[in-house]
């Protein structure tokens, strides 16, 4: 008897051990974010949700995102296929999606908690950005990767 109940005990264990794992992969944001938007990451080191805001009725949802990735994560994440390089050029539109996305966060509520100032998105000339639009939707979704700290940025804004 004592046998059948750890056997049952052990077999129960493995079980739910893998509907977790199973839940993990996908069920998350970045699982999400490669349904909606065709972009795929590993999982990071470390995140943090600076700013979430799920939509209400015929409302928008907003998130910012901010991962860290190890050396052997970030590799993994900078060789994709969906890059394209910050240049001169591009400063402006991504500096105006930025600016997009605050003022829709303001829109909901969030004026008081300055999002960028307390957490700003730092990039350069070089770094990588993936930007999707959705207009059937009017969603958008962008990817800002920090070369240097090994940091991936991301806004998404969803109808």
């Amino acid at each position: 008897m004592l046998k059948r109940i750890l056997t049952f005990s052990i077999v129960a264990m493995i079980l739910t051990m893998g509907a977790y794992q199973l839940n993990a992969t996908f069920n998350n944001q970045y699982a999400v974010w490669k349904e909606n938007w065709g972009f795929s990451t590993p999982n990071p080191s470390k995140s943090q949700v600076i700013f979430e805001k799920t939509s209400s009725f015929l409302g928008r949802s907003l998130a910012y995102v901010v991962l860290d990735y190890n050396r052997k994560q970030f590799e993994t994440i900078r060789y994709q296929g969906v890059w394209k390089t910050i240049d001169a050029n591009t400063m402006q539109l991504l500096q105006e999606k930025i600016e997009e996305f605050s003022k829709d966060a303001k829109e909901k509520g969030h004026a008081k908690n300055k999002i960028f100032p307390k957490h700003p998105i730092q990039y350069q000339v070089g770094d990588l950005y993936f930007y999707k639009y959705n207009p059937e939707r009017s969603s958008y979704f962008l990817a800002i990767l920090d070369v240097r700290n090994h940091r991936l940025y991301t806004l998404e804004t969803l109808l």
